[in-house]
């Protein structure tokens, strides 16, 4: 070849090696894997979504409570059908309202889904909630922050009717009252304690026969402390048999002491 000729070649470049198909090629994948992410990032949004859903409607669904759920703010976003029942609203009389429309005038709601510095603990109170009709019901209420993935979105309330509970409670507690008097027109003298030996009721001969005025003197020292020494040993000995075997002793005699030092026989069962 001789020096200084000038030579032009005939081969062409590949398309596929051209820089602005790379170019395009790159821009292609970055959409693509950016397209990818985006659809991924909302398939788990929807499925955060989709569980929260279905862990509210399983405890609107299952729980035997009055249960409605708030916001932050204290409006209510969710009511389930035994808190309708219970107060007699509607969904829609109830919806985006506060709790204090429940509360009777001059009481107090705390915590009823207002926010709170201490809204990561539970709250519990009883207390007395107005109907629609203007009745009041006894109730016992829970409180707890609704958090879902690590953010609070609102409460939870809970709502348990115990008026009946607390009916049953008084009826008992008068019956009980009424039992105890019958026990005080005994001959005899009658004590209960608890499995500690520690006397919880003692009735009027019981009490008369040891010198004692009054109830409140005895109640709450332990039954042997009424017995003389030799025998207290014996005595706490047979309540722990009777609380271990749960089964009654025969009758023994023991020496009580009186409040005036004076002492006399006895027998107990």
């Amino acid at each position: 070849m001789a020096k200084g000729t000038l030579v032009v070649s005939n081969h062409v470049q590949p398309w596929y090696q051209s820089s602005w198909v790379y170019m395009v090629f790159t821009v292609v994948i970055i959409v693509l894997l950016f397209s990818i992410r985006s659809y991924e990032k909302n398939r788990q949004r929807l499925k955060h979504e989709a569980d929260k859903n279905h862990f509210m409607e399983g405890i609107l669904h299952n729980t035997p409570f009055a249960l409605v759920i708030t916001d932050n703010k204290g409006r209510i976003t969710i009511v389930n059908k035994v808190f309708e029942s219970l107060f007699g609203y509607s969904k829609d009389e109830i919806y985006n309202r506060t709790l204090g429309f429940i509360s009777p005038e001059g009481m107090q709601h705390p915590r009823e889904g207002e926010d709170s510095q201490e809204e990561h603990q539970i709250g519990y109170s009883m207390s007395k909630r107005k109907r629609k009709d203007g009745s009041l019901v006894e109730v016992e209420i829970f409180t707890e922050p609704n958090i879902m993935g690590g953010k609070q979105l609102g409460y939870l309330v809970f709502y348990n009717d115990i008026s009946r509970r607390l009916k049953a409670e008084s009826a008992l507690q008068k019956t009980r009252k009424e039992y105890k008097e019958v026990l005080d027109y005994l001959r005899d003298g009658y004590v209960e304690t608890d499995k500690n030996g520690i006397i919880t009721y003692a009735n009027l001969p019981f009490i008369r026969e040891l010198g004692f005025d009054q109830r409140e003197e005895l109640i709450g020292k332990r039954y042997w402390d009424f017995t003389q020494k030799e025998f207290a040993s014996g005595v706490s000995s047979k309540f722990k048999t009777i609380y271990e075997t749960k089964e009654p002793q025969d009758h023994f005699k023991t020496r009580y002491v009186g409040k005036d030092g004076q002492t006399f026989v006895g027998e107990a069962t």
